[in-house]
């Protein structure tokens, strides 16, 4: 986040809470920066191993869209890709909870242990269910809808959320090979992140912050 001229010093992102990011690792910086940078400025956002073949402009009307929400099949609301119009209020709620855990959990020369760094990462799925739905949702509970019919239940979830909504949200099932940004094309298919990890030279950071906090424990 920036030293000056941007969000550092306003009342949802004092500066201490600005120094203890810029300490964190830079997963945490980045889970943080991805709430911030769409608050402020609005936009779009897609994990660098995702596939895209369809414009942004045959997807969503910008000028009236405030929140594009995929879902990761029929799972929870997706991780990996989002957009909202600048300002909205349901993407501060998410940087806020971020924060509010922030504060209660332990650091190690100024990381979160890999656990807690994972956990703020999902606090973006529950947060906009809350904000959306009134209660909080978790996969364990998925039994206790519709006799377990998951699939059923996204649908339903789906389709109010467009109808209700009055085009203000747009959503998806997002599968790899046919989601709200790409259609299937020949040979489209899931692939692993290793190797696009290897060719950038970007290392797993989850064993970098276990062996630092594992250092000198006893056995």
């Amino acid at each position: 986040p920036p030293a000056s001229g941007g969000v550092a010093g306003e009342e949802w992102f004092p500066e201490s809470m600005r120094q203890q990011l810029l300490e964190g690792h830079v997963i945490e910086r980045a889970d943080a920066f991805r709430e911030i940078i769409v608050y402020t400025m609005g936009g779009y956002y897609l994990d660098m191993d995702r596939v895209a073949n369809i414009p942004f402009s045959e997807v969503f009307d910008t000028s009236h869209v405030k929140l594009v929400m995929p879902t990761c099949y029929d799972i929870n609301f997706a991780q990996d890709q989002y957009g909202s119009a600048p300002k909205n209020d349901m993407v501060m709620n998410i940087f806020r909870r971020q924060c509010e855990k922030r504060k209660n959990y332990p650091r190690k020369k100024g990381w979160l242990n890999s656990s807690h760094t994972m956990e703020l990462g999902t606090t973006h799925t529950f947060s906009l269910w809350r904000d959306l739905f009134g209660f909080d949702f978790h996969g364990k509970e998925y039994s206790k809808f519709e006799n377990g019919n998951v699939e059923g239940l996204w649908n339903e979830t789906r389709r109010l959320l467009k109808e209700r909504s009055g085009g203000l949200i747009v959503t998806r099932k997002e599968q790899w090979c046919d989601g709200l940004l790409v259609r299937a094309y020949d040979g489209c298919r899931a692939v692993s992140r290793v190797p696009l990890y290897e060719h950038y030279n970007i290392s797993d950071w989850a064993p970098q912050v276990d062996a630092l906090w594992n250092e000198n424990k006893t056995s």
